[in-house]
Order: structure tokens, then sequence, then C-alpha cells
């Protein structure tokens, strides 16, 4: 992974690195909020899921594949949460993991 962060340009390094901070502190946000209705439920899953995607699809494109495996580790949780039904906060404990992992990487 290092040889391929040493190969990209710094501005890019940089930019990405910012992107990853704030979004992972979105993220976090969101998962602080509670929601108390199904549809505040559903809609922290949706909102948590585009900065994930987007935290993937940049990873990737700089071929970070360890922190691309994480994204798409908590993306499939996004998409069992969004096929799962009735949603409730405990739910969404297994994405602060995700992202703790994220934070750490």
């Amino acid at each position: 992974m290092l040889t391929t962060i040493l190969n990209v340009n710094p501005k890019v390094i940089n930019e990405f690195i910012s992107n990853t901070k704030n979004r992972i502190d979105k993220v976090n946000n969101i998962l602080k909020n509670p929601g108390s209705s199904q549809y505040e439920l559903e809609g922290k899953v949706k909102a948590i899921y585009r900065d994930i995607h987007s935290l993937k699809g940049e990873a990737s494109a700089l071929k970070l594949h360890s922190f691309t495996k994480i994204a798409s580790e908590a993306e499939d949780k996004l998409n069992a949460l969004q096929n799962q039904g009735a949603l409730s906060g405990n739910d969404f404990l297994p994405l602060a993991v995700n992202l703790d992992e994220l934070l750490t990487f």
C-alpha cells in the first residue's frame, strides 16, 4: 500500500485524507443521532451508505485495497439493514466498528 501511496500525487492523497476525515466525522454524527421513527432510521442508513460508498470509490481509485475492503464490509452491513425491514438503534452498532477501523487505518 505504501508504494501505491508514494506513486500518487501528494495533492490527491491530501484531498483523500481530508475527504475521508470529513465523511467519517459526518457518519459518526449520523450514528450518534438515535432516530425516533422507522423513517428516520431508514434515512440514517441511506445517508451513511452514500458517504461510505464515496469513501470506497475514492479508496479504490487510489488502489488502497485494505481501506476499500473495510468500506465494502460496511456497505454490506448497510445493504443488510436496508433489506431487514424494521430497524432499531442497536442495528447500527456494528457500523461503529467499521467506522473505527476506517479511523485507525
